[in-house]
């Protein structure tokens, strides 16, 4: 039961998870050692910690861990007691060998899938933001966090203007590398990678948890600011951006993502290259509900 009540306090449990999966390595190491080196039967033992490390470590940490039981035998072998040579038991010894060996390279090809597999599934293959499958689940983590604590969470809608006219007079190519740049200008604006997301062709999303709408406002101007300075190949970019905000356990994506979509359109409406917000009256002053750049017509 104390250990329940440590275990959660550790800065870093996967070191020490990592020191037990360690540990029980040097045990059988041990075992082997103590019951005939690589005759001993005890030798397979070594496949079940490279399985259980699998799941819990990443791919650089699993591959040190396969050296770790490949050389352990060997290291056991050298202080062995009552170690013979016994030349008939040699084709064990190699298919043993081969069974560790076997299962970590498969271990590590599987877990090399499982990677990449996450890794295309959670980001756009084009801009390198996170998609709106990461949107969806990190959304629900910040929901919960801000029932919890009656936190507050504000959602940027953002959209490229007359990006269709781009791709007409300038290709597909080019309005990919519109699409990479505003990004980017997006990304390094923001300063938060896991922040910022893209849900379609020309729209990207934001999400500011512990920001009222006011200062998602701002947010959103500096974003805007920086997309109209981009110039990628000498193009006039702008944005238009539309910004909701709720606290508490009236946080739900989909009223938050109706009420920045609706500014969204305001803002397009009303000229582009600007920022709508919708101000609750509860939240206090301190900001303005249109922040508006040069429009673009």
């Amino acid at each position: 039961m104390a250990i329940g009540f440590i275990f959660p306090r550790l800065k870093s449990p996967e070191r020490w998870i990592l020191a037990g999966d360690c540990l029980s390595v040097l045990t059988i190491a041990w075992g082997v050692a103590l019951s005939g080196g690589l005759q001993s039967p005890l030798l397979p033992l070594f496949v079940l910690p490279l399985v259980a490390v699998a799941g819990r470590h990443t791919l650089p940490v699993v591959t040190g861990f396969t050296a770790l039981c490949l050389g352990a035998p060997l290291l056991a072998a050298v202080v062995a007691v009552n170690r013979g040579v016994n030349y008939a038991g040699a084709p064990r010894v190699v298919a043993d060998f081969a069974a560790i060996t076997g299962v970590a390279a498969i271990t590590i090809a599987l877990m090399r899938a499982e990677w990449q597999y996450r890794h295309q599934s959670l980001l756009d293959p084009l801009t390198g933001l996170l998609n709106r499958l990461a949107l969806d689940r990190r959304f629900e983590e910040l929901r919960t966090q801000a029932a919890l604590s009656d936190g507050v969470i504000c959602l940027i809608a953002a959209d490229i203007d007359h990006f269709k006219a781009v791709n007409d007079a300038h290709g597909h190519d080019v309005g990919d590398i519109v699409l990479r740049d505003v990004a980017y200008s997006l990304r390094t604006s923001l300063r938060t990678f896991s922040l910022l997301y893209r849900v379609g062709g020309e729209e990207f999303i934001a999400i500011l948890p512990g920001l009222g709408t006011r200062d998602g406002a701002l947010v959103a101007e500096r974003l805007r600011s920086g997309v109209e300075e981009c110039r990628p190949r000498g193009v006039q970019i702008t944005m238009s951006f539309g910004v909701a905000g709720a606290i508490g356990r009236n946080v739900d994506y989909e009223r938050l993502f109706a009420s920045a979509d609706y500014c969204l359109y305001e803002a397009k409406r009303a000229g582009r290259n600007r920022v709508v917000a919708e101000i609750p009256e509860s939240e206090p002053p301190g900001g303005k509900n249109d922040s508006t750049g040069a429009a673009t017509g």
